[in-house]
């Protein structure tokens, strides 16, 4: 097992040349990649190393020290096509970034595709969008399930519950296509519905949102699970998705019934059976959705335990490990690639 520092210390920001390079040059390493590729390189070169795992799109770098070992790339998400969606929220000057980040990650995951023995997806939907012609596998993310489970008998009322990291990106747009566009016609229907928005690191652009359209942003919490708890339902509209979201799963498995995206739902579908979920594409169809569950848990408060069974059975973290010890000893005996493709930039 090989440790190496993340590229940035905690609370430290990558300044802005720093990320334009790493668009602009996907395969040198820069920062703290840089060490981490040197450290591989010179534990290699003391020890032998039946396979290695690689995780993560901006360790692609460290590939260059592995050219004798074979690796298990763990692709997880097809990340592009969450950058291609980003690219079509943004208008005018605002799509250069998107479009520099999707160009740079395409290529990194097209030279993951070349030189992994095996790889591994949280999601068929992933896989697909890629194209993967490589030998690949999907392992889906876990949950704990005894710790999310509820602790209320009945569902909340008139409560619609957003939660997430509320910087990144893609959540930021959600929960403000949520506040400023679709509660507004839920109101229309059923003028108390709340709504709440849980989660650290909210932007002063939501903040002032929510003050504006009367939302309630908590900022960091100790526990998401009571305003899971309190919910009525929980809304997923994130317009740029990839992969499997963690959000999703808790709400199921704390039997909340939940209103989610194509984006939001694409990655739970398993062996082409689809989530209990409702997925609904524009504003007013989100919002009719919410109006239907809230009404319906103002009748029946009853908890969807269709959701919580769905998830258990599909999604539990000793199956994705057991996976992957297989594959590893899989990619072992494979035996080592023959020939190096490229090396570290240094």
């Amino acid at each position: 097992a090989l440790q190496a520092e993340q590229p940035f210390a905690a609370g430290r920001r990558p300044s802005r040349l720093w990320r334009y390079a790493r668009r602009a040059l996907p395969g040198v390493a820069f920062g703290g990649i840089r060490e981490m590729a040197e450290d591989v390189a010179d534990a290699l070169a003391d020890r032998s190393v039946d396979a290695a795992v690689l995780s993560g799109k901006a360790t692609y770098p460290v590939l260059g020290a592995l050219d004798r070992v074979p690796v298990l790339a763990d692709v997880c998400d097809a990340t592009s096509i969450r950058r291609r969606s980003e690219i079509a929220l943004a208008s005018g000057f605002g799509k250069s970034a998107p479009i520099g980040a999707w160009a740079s990650v395409r290529w990194v995951e097209r030279q993951i595709e070349r030189r992994a023995a095996h790889a591994t997806f949280a999601s068929e939907r992933d896989r697909d969008a890629l194209r993967w012609a490589g030998p690949s596998s999907i392992v889906p993310n876990g949950i704990d399930h005894a710790y999310w489970h509820r602790s209320s008998a009945t569902l909340g009322c008139n409560s619609v519950v957003f939660a997430g990291k509320l910087d990144y990106p893609p959540n930021e747009d959600a929960a403000l296509w949520l506040t400023t566009s679709i509660m507004p016609l839920v109101r229309q229907t059923i003028p108390d519905a709340e709504l709440t928005l849980v989660g650290r690191a909210p932007t002063t652009r939501l903040y002032e949102a929510a003050r504006r359209h009367g939302a309630v942003v908590t900022g960091e919490v100790p526990d998401v699970r009571p305003y899971l708890d309190d919910a009525s339902v929980f809304a997923a509209p994130l317009r740029a998705a990839s992969g499997i979201q963690n959000k999703v799963l808790d709400a199921l498995s704390m039997a909340v019934p939940v209103v989610a995206t194509p984006p939001a739902a694409g990655g739970l579908i398993r062996n082409g059976a689809r989530p209990p979920l409702t997925v609904a594409g524009d504003e007013s169809t989100f919002a009719a959705a919410l109006v239907e569950h809230l009404r319906r848990a103002a009748i029946d408060p009853t908890p969807h335990l269709e959701g919580r069974t769905w998830v258990t059975e599909r999604f539990d973290w000793g199956r994705s490990v057991a996976s992957v010890d297989a594959l590893l000893h899989a990619v072992r005996e494979a035996g080592r690639p023959e020939v190096t493709r490229w090396r570290l930039s240094r």
